[in-house]
C-alpha cells in the first residue's frame, strides 16, 4: 500500500480496487501523461489541483503502482460454465462484444454475482473468455469459423440483432416460445442449431446438384 500526505491529510493507493473504482480509473488514457493526475486523484481521492503541480517522476511512480494493481488477478468462486443457459450465453456474448469494461456488472451478474473486487472480476471474465473460445472452436461449422473471414469491421450493434434473429427463428416466430428457447441449456441449443444448419447445407447441396443435373440435360438437347 502506498501512502502520502498532503497538508496533513493522508491518502493511499489501496492494494485492491473495487469494480466501480476500476471502472472509474480505466476510463482515462494511461498513455497520456496529462491524465495521470486525474487517474491518481480517482484512485486515492487526493485533490486534483495539488496533483496537477506534482513532479512528473512522482506521478509516474503512482501510475506504476496503479497499473500493477489493475493487472493483478485473484482467483475466486466461479459458476460452473456448463450450467449457462442459451439466453445467458447470448447476453454474455453481446456484453463481451460491446466491451467488458462497459458491461462488467452485467457479466458478473450472470457469472459471479457476489464478486465486488476488480482483481476477482477480471479473473472471472478471463476464465469465461477462455471457455467461450473453447465453445466456439467446438462448434466451428455452426459459427462459420471455417469459412473465409471478412475484414472484421462489421458494426458491433448488429450482434444483438443477429442473436435476436436466431432466438426468433428457434421460437418459430412465436412470442410465447421465446422464454422456452432462451432457458434451454447452452449445449442443447447449440447442438440443435448445428443439426439444423447441417440439414440446411444438405438441402442446399441437393438443390445445387439437381440444378447442375438439369443444366446438363438442357445442354444435351
Amino acid at each position: 500500500m502506498v501512502k502520502f500526505t498532503i497538508e496533513g491529510t493522508q491518502y493511499k493507493i489501496t492494494e485492491r480496487f473495487t469494480v466501480q473504482q476500476w471502472k472509474d480509473i480505466i476510463c482515462w488514457d494511461f498513455e497520456e501523461t496529462k491524465h495521470w493526475p486525474k487517474i491518481i486523484a480517482t484512485a486515492t481521492g487526493a485533490p486534483l489541483e495539488y496533483l496537477n503541480n506534482v513532479a512528473h517522476e512522482s506521478l509516474e511512480l503512482g501510475i506504476v503502482f496503479i497499473v500493477s494493481i489493475i493487472n493483478a488477478r485473484k482467483e475466486t468462486k466461479i459458476r460452473d460454465f456448463n450450467t449457462i443457459t442459451f439466453g445467458e450465453w447470448i447476453d454474455l456474448d453481446i456484453y463481451l462484444n460491446w466491451g467488458a469494461d462497459k458491461h462488467i456488472e452485467g457479466i458478473l451478474e450472470i457469472l459471479s454475482p457476489k464478486t465486488t473486487m476488480a482483481d476477482e472480476a477480471l479473473w472471472v471474465i478471463e476464465k469465461y473468455s477462455e471457455w467461450r473460445l473453447w465453445i466456439y472452436k467446438q462448434y466451428t461449422k455452426l459459427f462459420g469459423l471455417d469459412e473465409p473471414q471478412g475484414d472484421g469491421e462489421g458494426p458491433q450493434q448488429d450482434i444483438a440483432k443477429s442473436w435476436y434473429n436466431v432466438i426468433i427463428s428457434l421460437a418459430n416466430e412465436d412470442l410465447l416460445n421465446i422464454d422456452a428457447v432462451t432457458e434451454q441449456p447452452l449445449k442443447k441449443a447449440l447442438n440443435f442449431m448445428s443439426w439444423k444448419k447441417e440439414k440446411q447445407l444438405e438441402e442446399q447441396q441437393r438443390i445445387l446438384k439437381e440444378r447442375r443435373k438439369n443444366d446438363v440435360l438442357r445442354n444435351r438437347k
